[in-house]
């Protein structure tokens, strides 16, 4: 189909969206900024010769060369440089309900933020505290009334504002 060789996929069934195309058509937007997005190519699935309708065969977002290329963390990696990178997180509803994966934010929404890379059975104290301070620095920040610190300490700019763009293009209610 195009996409790189992988053995981890989402077939993913857009029932929610009338259109069947506003997760497509966004990572499309968000690739045409020169930024990773998941690929995505739409299937219509039939099972045992009963047509089940369109899906779409998305990559699943995780830390690879082809991915989101950013540094291996070790166990080990729990002081200076190699704590600062290498660290996905999602915004998600904490449907697990597992102690210690993730954290909600401190502010009213109370958004729940879950450790994706490493994955919080794998990532060690340090690095699920950096990562959550990191997180807690930026929402102070973003609200900061002094701008001694704010939001452009701890995000690049531009790409930030090309994802909330196609977010906000798309009406996507989980980009948040």
């Amino acid at each position: 189909l195009g996409m790189p060789a992988e053995n981890d996929w989402i077939f993913h069934g857009p029932y929610a969206d009338k259109s069947l195309i506003r997760n497509a058509l966004a990572y499309h937007m968000g690739d045409l900024t020169g930024r990773y997005t998941p690929r995505t190519r739409f299937c219509e699935l039939i099972i045992n010769g009963d047509y089940q309708g369109v899906y779409i065969l998305t990559e699943r977002i995780k830390r690879d060369a082809n991915r989101v290329d950013i540094a291996t963390l070790k166990p080990e990696d729990i002081a200076g440089d190699e704590l600062t990178g290498g660290y996905i997180i999602q915004i998600d509803r904490d449907n697990d309900n597992i102690d210690n994966d993730g954290w909600y934010s401190s502010y009213p929404d109370y958004r729940f933020y879950a450790y994706h890379y490493p994955a919080y059975d794998k990532i060690m104290p340090e690095q699920a505290e950096y990562i959550r301070d990191f997180m807690t620095d930026f929402e102070d920040a973003m609200v900061a009334s002094n701008y001694q610190e704010t939001y452009r300490d701890y995000v690049n700019v531009s790409s930030w504002a090309d994802y909330f763009l196609v977010t906000e293009i798309g009406k996507h209610i989980d980009a948040y």
